[in-house]
């Protein structure tokens, strides 16, 4: 969704008619307007927890103030019920600017379109990732978003990278401050990944360093409760330092092979 669009007619000689644009905000999209000879028409969208426009406030150029579009939806984007008109375009997860088809259902989500109904996309993920290839949101619409058609994300942070991607292009200024805004989404992208990633080997390494204590004071025929302390202590430390190494290993290769992916989309 473009941050303003000009319209005009005529051929050999173009006459402005209107210019719409979209105001992006914490949640998102935070207000469309529309500009005319006739003045400026405003929408404020509003959102439930999850993005979803709940309805919208409208102010007409003649400054009187109106809701439309009242809609309940299912986890999965399906209107339940609604009221006070269509609205507009905007409808589930609108806070990411994706546009609902008021005519065919279908949701685009710049890759490709999303069937709220089935909950499902309509074509298969062109990078072809996982096993189920038009899955939508991991399968927990409740959890998480897609904002591209093709990665899925919190709920929550969905809007915030929205904000990096149409206004970083849009940024005004040199390559660099583009650039810092582009290094700035991926730094948090990686950051976000690289905590979950981190949290769920940590849990895995207390897991297999129990295991191995466990299995170990048993092979020589004593019991948790009954071996002493200080050799139960060296045991976990040395399970765990073991699997740590083995992580910092994982991590140094995997580094080493994003460097050689990175350098070979930039030659």
């Amino acid at each position: 969704m473009p941050v303003e669009t000009a319209n005009f007619n005529g051929t050999s000689s173009l006459t402005w008619t209107s210019t719409a644009r979209n105001v992006l905000g914490a949640r998102g999209i935070d207000a469309l307007s529309t500009e005319t000879s006739g003045g400026t028409v405003s929408t404020y969208p509003l959102y439930d927890t999850h993005g979803n426009v709940k309805a919208y406030v409208k102010k007409e150029a003649s400054n009187t103030w109106s809701s439309l579009g009242w809609k309940q939806y299912n986890v999965w984007g399906g209107v339940r019920s609604s009221s006070g008109g269509a609205g507009t375009s905007s409808a589930y997860v609108g806070n990411l600017g994706h546009v609902s088809d008021l005519e065919t259902g279908l949701i685009y989500m710049r890759a490709r379109y999303y069937a709220p109904w089935a909950g499902r996309f309509i074509s298969e993920d062109s990078k072809r990732e996982g096993v189920n290839w038009f899955r939508y949101g991991e399968g927990n619409p409740v959890r998480f978003a897609d904002y591209t058609g093709e990665n899925a994300l919190g709920a929550g942070l969905g809007a915030f990278f929205l904000f990096l991607i149409m206004w970083a292009p849009n940024a005004e200024g040199s390559s660099t401050l583009r650039n810092g805004l582009k290094f700035i989404e991926a730094f948090i992208s990686g950051l976000a990944t690289g905590y979950l990633a981190g949290t769920q080997v940590m849990h895995w390494t207390q897991e297999a360093a129990n295991s191995l204590v466990g299995n170990f004071i048993h092979s020589k025929g004593g019991t948790m409760k009954g071996f002493p302390q200080t050799a139960r202590a060296i045991l976990n430390y040395g399970a765990a330092a073991g699997f740590y190494l083995g992580y910092t290993l994982f991590l140094a290769f995997a580094m080493y092979e994003l460097d050689e992916w990175v350098m070979g989309v930039t030659e």
